[in-house]
């Protein structure tokens, strides 16, 4: 598991590991999570994507999935959601 506290450094260890799932939280430095997202596909990057952030609205979901997450979470997020989500993607 590795940790990255803005868009850019988020995006380079995502272009320089193979990761399952990527938790990427919208409101990161640099580069938001959207445009990481987006980069991250753009790259070939096949990861399951998960958007963490504050804002529910549907427009706010529609955008995520745009960039290219595979879900869209308002946090606080609950553990056992993020969990089930896991074993429901890798089904």
């Amino acid at each position: 598991m590795d940790q990255a506290s803005t868009g850019p450094k988020a995006l380079e260890l995502a272009t320089d590991a193979v990761y399952d799932l990527i938790l990427l939280d919208l409101g990161l430095p640099g580069l938001d999570g959207l445009q990481v997202a987006a980069k991250l596909r753009e790259r070939g990057v096949d990861a399951k994507l998960f958007a963490l952030t504050g804002h529910g609205s549907d427009s706010d979901r529609r955008r995520c999935f745009e960039a290219g997450f595979d879900e869209h979470l308002v946090k606080p997020v609950d553990p056992e959601v993020i969990l089930e989500l896991l074993e429901a993607h890798s089904a």
